[in-house]
Protein backbone atom coordinates (compact mmCIF):
# COMPACT_ATOMS: atom_id res chain seq x y z
CA UNK A 1 0.00 0.00 0.00
CA UNK A 2 1.26 3.50 -0.67
CA UNK A 3 1.06 6.71 2.04
CA UNK A 4 -0.14 9.64 0.61
CA UNK A 5 1.48 12.98 1.97
CA UNK A 6 -1.58 14.45 3.29
CA UNK A 7 0.78 17.78 4.41
CA UNK A 8 -0.12 20.14 1.85
CA UNK A 9 -3.63 19.15 2.15
CA UNK A 10 -4.44 20.50 5.42
CA UNK A 11 -3.52 24.23 5.68
CA UNK A 12 -5.74 25.26 8.98
CA UNK A 13 -2.86 25.37 11.85
CA UNK A 14 -1.11 27.32 9.48
CA UNK A 15 -3.38 30.02 9.01
CA UNK A 16 -4.53 29.97 12.59
CA UNK A 17 -1.19 30.91 13.53
CA UNK A 18 -0.33 33.31 11.01
CA UNK A 19 -3.79 35.00 11.95
CA UNK A 20 -3.09 35.22 15.31
CA UNK A 21 0.77 36.37 14.52
CA UNK A 22 -0.92 39.37 12.81
CA UNK A 23 -3.36 40.06 15.84
CA UNK A 24 -0.54 40.32 18.06
CA UNK A 25 1.18 42.78 15.89
CA UNK A 26 -1.74 44.73 15.29
CA UNK A 27 -2.56 45.30 18.53
CA UNK A 28 0.70 45.72 19.79
CA UNK A 29 0.66 48.36 17.25
CA UNK A 30 -2.07 50.04 18.48
CA UNK A 31 -1.08 50.21 21.82
CA UNK A 32 1.98 51.26 20.75
CA UNK A 33 0.43 54.30 18.88
CA UNK A 34 -1.96 54.74 21.58
CA UNK A 35 0.60 55.29 24.33
CA UNK A 36 2.47 57.70 22.49
CA UNK A 37 -0.38 60.25 21.55
CA UNK A 38 -1.64 59.93 25.10
CA UNK A 39 1.63 59.92 26.88
CA UNK A 40 2.33 63.30 24.79
CA UNK A 41 -0.77 64.71 26.00
CA UNK A 42 -0.22 63.61 29.65
CA UNK A 43 3.16 65.32 29.29
CA UNK A 44 2.02 68.64 27.79
CA UNK A 45 -0.44 68.58 30.57
CA UNK A 46 2.34 68.23 33.00
CA UNK A 47 4.36 70.61 31.69
CA UNK A 48 1.47 73.47 31.84
CA UNK A 49 1.72 75.45 34.99
CA UNK A 50 -1.08 75.66 37.09
CA UNK A 51 -3.15 78.97 37.80
CA UNK A 52 -2.15 79.97 41.10
CA UNK A 53 -5.20 81.82 42.92
CA UNK A 54 -4.60 84.11 45.04
CA UNK A 55 -7.23 84.66 48.51
CA UNK A 56 -6.82 87.51 50.25
CA UNK A 57 -6.99 87.22 53.91
CA UNK A 58 -9.86 88.27 56.21
CA UNK A 59 -9.33 91.94 57.67
CA UNK A 60 -8.29 92.15 61.40
CA UNK A 61 -10.89 93.54 63.21
CA UNK A 62 -9.24 96.02 65.82
CA UNK A 63 -10.32 94.72 69.67
CA UNK A 64 -10.95 97.44 71.92
CA UNK A 65 -9.18 97.10 75.55
CA UNK A 66 -11.72 96.72 77.97
CA UNK A 67 -12.14 99.83 79.70
CA UNK A 68 -10.71 100.01 83.38
CA UNK A 69 -13.84 99.73 86.10
CA UNK A 70 -12.28 100.20 89.41
CA UNK A 71 -13.03 104.01 89.04
CA UNK A 72 -16.49 103.62 88.22
CA UNK A 73 -17.23 101.00 90.80
CA UNK A 74 -15.34 103.14 93.59
CA UNK A 75 -17.95 105.63 93.02
CA UNK A 76 -20.61 103.11 93.17
CA UNK A 77 -20.07 101.86 96.09
CA UNK A 78 -19.35 105.24 97.75
CA UNK A 79 -22.95 106.48 96.42
CA UNK A 80 -24.16 103.00 98.54
CA UNK A 81 -22.08 103.70 101.36
CA UNK A 82 -22.25 106.76 103.54
CA UNK A 83 -18.73 107.16 103.63
CA UNK A 84 -17.01 110.51 102.61
CA UNK A 85 -16.61 110.87 98.60
CA UNK A 86 -12.75 109.55 97.10
CA UNK A 87 -10.51 111.96 96.00
CA UNK A 88 -7.72 110.87 94.27
CA UNK A 89 -4.91 110.88 96.21
CA UNK A 90 -2.31 112.47 92.94
CA UNK A 91 -3.71 115.96 92.63
CA UNK A 92 -2.14 118.77 90.99
CA UNK A 93 -2.97 122.33 91.43
CA UNK A 94 -1.52 125.12 89.36
CA UNK A 95 0.00 128.16 90.93
CA UNK A 96 -1.68 130.40 89.05
CA UNK A 97 -4.75 129.28 90.66
CA UNK A 98 -4.39 129.99 94.04
CA UNK A 99 -5.36 133.84 95.03
CA UNK A 100 -3.44 135.67 96.98
CA UNK A 101 -4.86 138.86 99.34
CA UNK A 102 -3.09 141.54 97.68
CA UNK A 103 -0.03 143.33 99.93
CA UNK A 104 0.03 146.97 99.57
CA UNK A 105 3.52 148.37 100.57
CA UNK A 106 5.52 151.21 99.59
CA UNK A 107 9.19 150.13 99.36
CA UNK A 108 11.34 152.92 99.90
CA UNK A 109 14.12 153.65 97.18
CA UNK A 110 17.49 152.05 97.71
CA UNK A 111 20.41 154.72 96.52
CA UNK A 112 23.66 153.91 95.93
CA UNK A 113 27.03 155.05 94.80
CA UNK A 114 28.13 154.33 90.99
CA UNK A 115 31.00 152.20 92.33
CA UNK A 116 33.09 150.83 89.31
CA UNK A 117 33.97 147.19 89.40
CA UNK A 118 35.63 145.68 86.21
CA UNK A 119 32.89 143.29 85.00
CA UNK A 120 30.31 144.31 87.00
CA UNK A 121 27.37 147.02 86.93
CA UNK A 122 25.48 148.93 89.36
CA UNK A 123 22.88 147.29 88.68
CA UNK A 124 20.59 148.27 91.79
CA UNK A 125 18.66 151.91 91.40
CA UNK A 126 15.01 153.08 92.32
CA UNK A 127 13.34 150.17 93.73
CA UNK A 128 14.08 146.44 92.85
CA UNK A 129 16.37 146.42 89.88
CA UNK A 130 18.50 144.03 87.81
CA UNK A 131 21.83 143.63 89.23
CA UNK A 132 24.77 143.87 86.99
CA UNK A 133 26.07 140.24 88.01
CA UNK A 134 26.08 137.74 85.18
CA UNK A 135 24.75 140.56 82.45
CA UNK A 136 26.66 143.32 80.38
CA UNK A 137 29.32 145.11 82.86
CA UNK A 138 30.29 148.45 83.04
CA UNK A 139 33.25 150.66 84.21
CA UNK A 140 34.20 154.27 83.96
CA UNK A 141 37.83 155.15 81.54
CA UNK A 142 38.07 158.84 82.26
CA UNK A 143 34.61 159.97 84.55
CA UNK A 144 32.97 157.84 81.09
CA UNK A 145 30.84 154.94 81.64
CA UNK A 146 31.72 152.01 79.00
CA UNK A 147 29.23 149.44 79.07
CA UNK A 148 31.54 145.99 77.79
CA UNK A 149 31.69 142.18 79.61
CA UNK A 150 34.62 141.64 76.56
CA UNK A 151 36.20 144.78 75.71
CA UNK A 152 38.48 146.08 73.08
CA UNK A 153 41.24 148.48 72.99
CA UNK A 154 42.85 150.06 69.79
CA UNK A 155 46.41 151.91 71.59
CA UNK A 156 48.18 154.29 68.89
CA UNK A 157 52.22 153.69 69.94
CA UNK A 158 53.39 156.25 67.33
CA UNK A 159 55.72 158.95 68.80
CA UNK A 160 52.76 161.83 69.30
CA UNK A 161 50.96 159.94 72.04
CA UNK A 162 54.76 158.66 73.98
CA UNK A 163 53.82 161.24 76.64
CA UNK A 164 50.59 160.76 77.20
CA UNK A 165 50.38 157.21 76.83
CA UNK A 166 50.73 156.18 80.56
CA UNK A 167 47.09 157.72 81.68
CA UNK A 168 45.76 155.37 79.41
CA UNK A 169 47.40 152.59 80.33
CA UNK A 170 46.60 153.05 84.17
CA UNK A 171 43.20 153.72 83.08
CA UNK A 172 42.56 150.42 81.08
CA UNK A 173 44.21 148.52 83.83
CA UNK A 174 42.03 149.85 86.35
CA UNK A 175 38.84 149.24 84.65
CA UNK A 176 39.18 146.48 82.69
CA UNK A 177 41.96 144.90 83.25
CA UNK A 178 41.13 141.75 80.82
CA UNK A 179 40.69 144.09 77.87
CA UNK A 180 41.63 142.54 74.35
CA UNK A 181 44.41 145.62 73.31
CA UNK A 182 45.67 145.91 69.49
CA UNK A 183 49.26 147.89 69.76
CA UNK A 184 48.78 149.93 66.27
CA UNK A 185 50.90 152.53 64.73
CA UNK A 186 49.45 155.39 63.71
CA UNK A 187 45.46 155.92 63.88
CA UNK A 188 45.11 156.47 60.18
CA UNK A 189 42.89 154.02 57.69
CA UNK A 190 44.07 153.77 54.48
CA UNK A 191 44.87 151.37 51.88
CA UNK A 192 48.80 150.91 51.52
CA UNK A 193 51.14 148.93 49.94
CA UNK A 194 51.46 145.56 51.83
CA UNK A 195 48.63 143.69 53.81
CA UNK A 196 48.71 144.56 57.49
CA UNK A 197 48.25 141.69 59.63
CA UNK A 198 47.16 141.69 63.30
CA UNK A 199 50.12 139.45 65.16
CA UNK A 200 50.41 138.12 68.77
CA UNK A 201 52.80 139.77 70.96
CA UNK A 202 55.09 136.30 70.86
CA UNK A 203 54.31 135.79 67.00
CA UNK A 204 55.31 139.32 66.20
CA UNK A 205 58.73 138.59 68.08
CA UNK A 206 59.53 135.45 66.34
CA UNK A 207 58.35 136.60 63.10
CA UNK A 208 60.69 139.84 63.52
CA UNK A 209 63.87 137.72 64.19
CA UNK A 210 63.06 135.33 61.27
CA UNK A 211 62.23 138.57 58.62
CA UNK A 212 65.16 140.75 60.24
CA UNK A 213 67.09 142.32 57.31
CA UNK A 214 68.70 146.01 56.26
CA UNK A 215 66.11 146.12 54.11
CA UNK A 216 62.88 145.37 56.12
CA UNK A 217 61.16 145.64 59.39
CA UNK A 218 57.70 146.22 60.32
CA UNK A 219 57.22 149.88 61.31
CA UNK A 220 55.75 149.31 64.25
CA UNK A 221 59.18 148.23 65.66
CA UNK A 222 60.71 151.58 65.77
CA UNK A 223 57.60 152.82 67.87
CA UNK A 224 58.16 150.11 70.13
CA UNK A 225 62.01 149.32 70.72
CA UNK A 226 63.90 149.61 67.36
CA UNK A 227 64.06 153.34 67.66
CA UNK A 228 67.55 154.79 66.74
CA UNK A 229 67.69 157.65 69.09
CA UNK A 230 66.36 155.16 72.08
CA UNK A 231 62.95 156.51 72.02
CA UNK A 232 61.03 153.03 71.73
CA UNK A 233 58.44 152.52 74.39
CA UNK A 234 60.14 149.20 75.18
CA UNK A 235 62.75 151.14 76.73
CA UNK A 236 61.59 154.31 78.05
CA UNK A 237 57.89 153.54 79.71
CA UNK A 238 57.81 151.19 82.31
CA UNK A 239 54.12 150.96 82.77
CA UNK A 240 54.08 150.17 78.61
CA UNK A 241 56.44 147.18 79.58
CA UNK A 242 54.36 145.55 82.04
CA UNK A 243 50.88 145.50 80.54
CA UNK A 244 53.07 144.12 77.13
CA UNK A 245 54.36 141.30 79.19
CA UNK A 246 51.46 140.86 81.02
CA UNK A 247 49.38 140.76 78.04
CA UNK A 248 51.73 138.42 76.22
CA UNK A 249 51.49 136.48 78.99
CA UNK A 250 47.56 136.47 78.50
CA UNK A 251 47.83 136.03 75.05
CA UNK A 252 45.54 139.36 74.97
CA UNK A 253 48.06 142.04 73.42
CA UNK A 254 48.08 141.98 69.41
CA UNK A 255 50.23 143.90 67.70
CA UNK A 256 49.36 145.48 63.67
CA UNK A 257 52.78 145.66 61.90
CA UNK A 258 51.67 148.35 59.27
CA UNK A 259 50.98 152.09 59.86
CA UNK A 260 47.91 153.91 59.52
CA UNK A 261 45.90 150.35 59.11
CA UNK A 262 43.71 150.72 61.59
CA UNK A 263 40.61 149.19 60.51
CA UNK A 264 42.79 145.92 60.61
CA UNK A 265 42.65 146.63 64.14
CA UNK A 266 39.19 147.22 64.07
CA UNK A 267 38.15 144.37 62.19
CA UNK A 268 40.55 142.01 64.16
CA UNK A 269 38.38 143.19 67.43
CA UNK A 270 35.24 142.67 65.96
CA UNK A 271 36.25 138.84 65.15
CA UNK A 272 36.76 138.47 68.91
CA UNK A 273 33.35 139.57 69.72
CA UNK A 274 34.14 142.74 71.13
CA UNK A 275 31.51 144.35 73.28
CA UNK A 276 32.55 147.58 72.51
CA UNK A 277 35.90 149.52 71.27
CA UNK A 278 37.71 152.01 73.70
CA UNK A 279 40.00 153.89 70.77
CA UNK A 280 43.19 155.80 71.92
CA UNK A 281 45.10 158.06 69.87
CA UNK A 282 45.85 161.90 68.41
CA UNK A 283 43.34 161.34 65.75
CA UNK A 284 45.39 163.18 63.28
CA UNK A 285 45.88 160.71 60.70
CA UNK A 286 44.10 160.34 57.32
CA UNK A 287 40.37 157.93 57.79
CA UNK A 288 39.29 157.41 54.14
CA UNK A 289 35.95 157.52 53.90
CA UNK A 290 35.06 154.84 51.65
CA UNK A 291 36.58 152.62 54.47
CA UNK A 292 35.15 154.55 57.51
CA UNK A 293 31.89 153.66 55.66
CA UNK A 294 32.06 150.08 55.23
CA UNK A 295 33.65 149.62 58.65
CA UNK A 296 30.46 151.93 60.23
CA UNK A 297 28.51 149.24 59.22
CA UNK A 298 30.68 146.00 60.31
CA UNK A 299 30.06 147.71 63.96
CA UNK A 300 26.37 148.56 63.96
CA UNK A 301 25.80 145.49 62.80
CA UNK A 302 27.46 143.86 66.00
CA UNK A 303 26.08 146.32 68.19
CA UNK A 304 29.37 147.65 68.93
CA UNK A 305 29.87 151.33 70.22
CA UNK A 306 33.52 152.86 69.97
CA UNK A 307 34.76 155.12 72.52
CA UNK A 308 37.41 157.41 71.34
CA UNK A 309 39.87 159.24 73.61
CA UNK A 310 41.98 162.15 72.75
CA UNK A 311 44.34 163.50 74.70
CA UNK A 312 46.13 166.65 74.08
CA UNK A 313 49.65 165.41 72.55
CA UNK A 314 50.42 169.06 71.34
CA UNK A 315 48.19 168.52 67.60
CA UNK A 316 44.45 169.14 66.73
CA UNK A 317 42.26 166.15 65.81
CA UNK A 318 41.82 166.07 61.41
CA UNK A 319 38.33 166.49 60.57
CA UNK A 320 35.47 163.91 60.78
CA UNK A 321 38.04 162.23 63.28
CA UNK A 322 35.31 161.20 65.78
CA UNK A 323 33.06 159.60 63.12
CA UNK A 324 32.93 156.21 64.61
CA UNK A 325 31.68 157.19 67.82
CA UNK A 326 29.21 159.55 66.51
CA UNK A 327 27.68 156.92 64.26
CA UNK A 328 27.82 153.47 66.71
CA UNK A 329 26.47 155.55 69.74
CA UNK A 330 29.70 155.88 71.75
CA UNK A 331 31.11 158.81 73.25
CA UNK A 332 34.04 161.37 72.26
CA UNK A 333 36.49 161.16 75.56
CA UNK A 334 38.41 164.61 75.72
CA UNK A 335 40.93 166.15 77.27
CA UNK A 336 38.85 168.41 79.84
CA UNK A 337 36.23 166.01 80.41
Amino acid sequence: MYKTDTSTDNPGPKKLFRAVYKFILISAGVHLIGLLVLGGFVILQKMQPEEVTFVAPPSMVRVEPKKRQYKLRAQQQQQRSGRPKLESRLQSTRVSSFALPEIKTKVAPVKQKNVTIPGVSSGLGDGFGMGGVGGMGSASIFGVTIEAENLGVILDVSYSTHKVIDQAIVEIQKAFPDAVIVLGPGCGMKEGRAEAEVLSASKFEREREELASPTFDYEITDYLSNDPQGRGLMVTNRKFVDLYETGKENDRIFVLTWNNRTQTGFEYLIRKRVDAIYWFADFRDTLEPEIVESLIKQLNRREIKVYQQYLDSGGNPGPDSFILSEQTGGKVIRPDK
